[in-house]
């Protein structure tokens, strides 16, 4: 008898996210991820990239619940991912983005942060190795941009008339 491995999924999803105590007060609209010419993706696609990263990130912030539904004030995050290297033999990924949260209505950014992160896998099997690394290093980016977004929150922390959970 024959059998095949198991292909894990990527997960990028951060764990032991708790509710934050501070928060912004403003309402989180959409997010958009680009991809930089300097994005080296071609050992898995960059769609697929994209939309795990957004989808992690919708999720962790849903946890966090960092964001204000009923504040006035309407953002975007836009991220421009300038770096996705994936090494070739060791499945090491490193990722460079650049997060901005946008003022929908005057288009000015109110936040601004880069951050940088690495996923390298154990795993023995290539594509599960190559999944887990690029779901580690999403992660990872993601887990450091929302601890940089609640030291923003805590720096920033306004009042707001009401707080939707």
């Amino acid at each position: 008898m024959i059998t095949g491995c198991n292909v894990i999924p990527m997960n990028s999803n951060p764990q032991n996210l708790l509710p934050s105590k501070s928060f912004i007060d403003a309402d989180l609209r959409l997010i958009t991820i680009s991809m930089s010419d300097h994005a080296d993706t071609d050992l898995i696609s960059s769609i697929q990239v994209e939309t795990a990263w957004k989808n992690s990130l919708e999720k962790a912030l849903f946890t966090k619940k960092i964001f204000s539904d009923n504040s006035k004030r309407k953002v975007n995050i836009d991220i421009n991912v300038t770096k996705y290297i994936v090494g070739i033999t060791q499945f090491d990924v490193h990722i460079i983005a650049e997060y901005k949260i946008v003022d929908r209505n005057s288009d000015k950014i109110i936040h601004s942060e880069v951050i940088d992160s690495k996923g390298n896998s154990n795993l023995f099997f290539g594509l599960n190795r190559s999944n887990e690394s690029n779901g580690m290093a999403i992660r990872a980016n993601i887990e450091k941009y929302i601890a940089k977004l609640e030291e923003y929150a805590l720096e920033n922390q306004t009042i707001p008339s009401s707080r939707s959970y």
